[in-house]
């Protein structure tokens, strides 16, 4: 658990990754498809290794690696079979989780999305607006520090910022400059 293997230099996983298709490896220790993780087979006295595919709406999201110490033990097709079917629950609890963050980070989206149309709704203030405006972005970006620049003519005006301290707070960027901000704002993208 939370070792990270290459896949420079990993033939076999490489495969499992390109083609879906579990494969077994004899004589782990020194098999070249094995080159950059032989250390760990090594390690751990590994003599033959399977890897599954774990498949999700037919993408491989990722596998498992069984190990044997036995000697001469080479797994079979029916444990291959076996070990393909638990992969098969494995990818779909990962995905189900995967799409239950994904949906409560949505929600946290939309919910922010909604404050935001309500200080706009219930205020006049344009600093109270600003401030609440970056909170609700904080909910659903993490960040150190922020800007909002606000157009005045032919410049951007540095309207509210977070961890940037006061003395920036009024800068001003010419619309004609080469800032990656100037060219985002003039593409309006």
């Amino acid at each position: 658990v939370g070792t990270v293997l290459p896949l420079a230099n990993n033939l076999a996983s490489t495969q499992v990754i390109e083609t879906g298709k579990s494969v077994v490896v004899p004589q782990a220790q020194t098999n070249p498809q094995l080159e950059s993780s032989r250390h760990i087979q090594q390690q751990r006295n590994i003599r033959c290794l399977m890897i599954v595919p774990l498949l999700s709406h037919r993408h491989v999201i990722g596998t498992i690696s069984v190990g044997t110490d036995q000697e001469e033990r080479i797994f079979t097709q029916a444990e291959v079979a076996l070990a393909e079917t638990i992969a098969g629950q494995i990818a779909g609890a990962v995905e189900n989780a995967r799409l239950f963050d994904e949906e409560q980070r949505q929600r946290q989206v939309a919910e922010s999305l909604r404050e935001v149309a309500t200080i706009l709704n219930s205020s006049l203030d344009q600093q109270t607006i600003l401030v609440k405006i970056m909170q609700q972005l904080g909910q659903v970006i993490k960040y150190d520090s922020g800007a909002i620049f606000l157009q005045d003519d032919d410049m951007l005006v540095l309207s509210h910022g977070i961890g940037l301290g006061d003395g920036y707070i009024g800068q001003r960027v010419s619309l004609t400059g080469p800032s990656p901000m100037v060219r985002v704002f003039n593409q309006k993208q």
